[in-house]
């Protein structure tokens, strides 16, 4: 299932998830990008994405 996830960075970026190894690219300025709710957890850890559109 996917969760709409918000980059709050300005540079673009690539993160992979932690739990399905999948690689997500933002684009700076507050990129959304819908992601895998498994590896929602870490990227919010990270402190840089917000949950939700």
């Amino acid at each position: 299932m996917g969760v709409p996830l918000r980059y709050l960075g300005v540079a673009p970026v690539v993160v992979r998830g932690a739990v399905t190894g999948a690689a997500y690219s933002f684009a700076g300025g507050r990129g959304t990008q819908t992601v895998d709710a498994r590896d929602v957890p870490g990227l919010l850890k990270k402190g840089v994405f917000r949950s939700g559109g």
